[in-house]
This record gives structure tokens, sequence and C-alpha cells, in this order.
């Protein structure tokens, strides 16, 4: 499987805002999860419990 068969998905549009918009999603996702944990830290100060939510 050469590197034109792989990236031959998104030469369709629909593909590449599905990708883009997964992305997006992914990111904010990353983002929330890493805040919930710091916000669990500086309010319980207990870097184990921050742990468990990252988990």
């Amino acid at each position: 499987m050469n590197v034109m068969q792989t990236l031959q998905s998104f030469e369709s549009r629909n593909f590449r805002l599905f990708f883009s918009g997964q992305m997006i999603s992914m990111i904010g996702s990353f983002m929330a999860e890493t805040t919930t944990a710091w916000l669990v830290y500086s309010l319980a100060n207990i870097v184990w419990q921050s742990y468990i939510k990252v988990a």
C-alpha cells in the first residue's frame, strides 16, 4: 500500500469535513479533561485526585 492509496480518502470533501470536525472535537475533549484535572488539583490541592480524573 503506497502513500497515494492511504491519502485517497482525503479527495472526498465530505471526508475532509468529517476528519476536520473529529480533530477539533478531540482537541476540545483533551482540553476539557486537562482543565478538569487542573481544577480538581487547584480546589483540593491533592495530586492523586487529579491523577484519578485523568485516568
